[in-house]
């Protein structure tokens, strides 16, 4: 939800610059092509985001998995009356902060599919694969 949520605003850019791009009289010759890629961003936005949400799932289970104490902490709370739920996703947030190290990990995996799931693929598309090797400015 959370890379969602950071991209949505670069999508919704994207699309309503195409938007304005597509009513540009002077751009008519780039019709087609501002077409093309008007259809195809939604595919590339779907693809980073369920490599953006396979990678947290996989990086947190990997270690939740085997942490018998975060399960046994969880299961004392069946039994206590009404807020189970909530006891339950306070102590998993509570775990979470606690390893800072893997939010790093799923960070640059989300880079790395911005990255590979749409920045490449763009720049494809638009003949500039040379601006994925330019150094930062």
């Amino acid at each position: 939800m959370e890379v969602q949520k950071r991209s949505q605003s670069y999508f919704a850019g994207l699309n309503e610059l195409l938007g304005n791009m597509l009513g540009d009289p002077e751009l008519e010759p780039a019709k087609d092509y501002l077409n093309e890629l008007r259809r195809t961003v939604p595919t590339w936005r779907e693809r980073f985001l369920k490599e953006a949400r396979v990678s947290g799932r996989e990086i947190f289970r990997a270690e939740l998995f085997v942490d018998d104490s975060i399960w046994r902490k969880c299961v004392r709370f069946w039994g206590q009356g009404g807020g189970y739920r909530d006891r339950v996703s306070k102590c998993l947030q509570e775990w979470c902060d606690a390893h800072p190290h893997l939010v790093e990990s799923i960070e640059k995996r989300i880079q790395s599919a911005w990255k590979d799931g749409f920045l490449q693929p763009l720049a494809i598309l638009c003949d500039s694969t040379d601006l994925l090797s330019a150094p930062p400015e």
